[in-house]
């Protein structure tokens, strides 16, 4: 696993043509096959509804706490983070974090370790004190480094499989034209879906 920045590609060129069998001394389709790059890692950033590169610098965004805790997207360090409830318009106290705890607990989702952290929630469970936190709160500014630390192994296949896809579809009579929107061309790729099913997710409502 690797990682990349917010933005940039999940897989590299090299990768990509040793994927595909084309020699690093080949150069006549680099241009071609960083926009099948830049394409399959849109694809599956809005096919799962996550964004696997990582900010190295804390930025401020925004989310609705529940009931029982606060889902945020995903953040890949406790550094720099900063929990600041708002009644309205007005601040509060940022939360004590000794007293939250941070999910998925020690980054493990079905025993795969690596994973970011994306859920918020009371050190005490449902004790009333503690829920009173998400309750007195209409929004919650969360200032973190988001992202995942590192591109997980399944997503850097998937990127390779949907851009070899789509480099091949060249030669069909419709070409990429023809290949359909970024569903489609994830559901055509049996592989792929499967490899890209753990990471997908239900957009979190970010405050407005």
């Amino acid at each position: 696993m690797t990682a990349v920045a917010i933005g940039d590609p999940y897989i590299t060129l090299a990768e990509l043509k040793d994927w595909i069998g084309i020699r690093d001394s080949d150069t006549t389709q680099n241009a071609r096959l960083d926009a099948r790059i830049a394409g399959a890692t849109e694809d599956i950033t809005r096919w799962t509804h996550r964004q696997f590169g990582r900010s190295e610098t804390a930025t401020d965004r925004t989310f609705r706490p529940g009931r029982s805790g606060l889902d945020t997207h995903d953040f890949w360090t406790l550094s720099g983070l900063v929990l600041t409830p708002y009644l309205g318009q007005t601040a509060g106290t940022a939360w004590d974090q000794t007293q939250l705890q941070f999910e998925p607990l020690d980054g493990i989702v079905d025993m795969t370790p690596g994973w970011p952290y994306s859920r918020v929630v009371s050190l005490y469970g449902g004790h009333p004190l503690m829920c009173a936190l998400f309750y007195a709160a209409t929004t919650v500014k969360v200032t973190a480094k988001w992202g995942w630390e590192n591109v997980p192994a399944g997503v850097t296949t998937a990127a390779l499989l949907l851009a070899a896809d789509v480099n091949k579809s060249k030669d069909t009579p419709f070409g990429v034209q023809g290949f359909g929107d970024y569903a489609m061309r994830i559901r055509a790729n049996p592989l792929a879906e499967e490899k890209l099913r753990p990471y997908m997710i239900d957009e979190i409502q970010v405050a407005s």
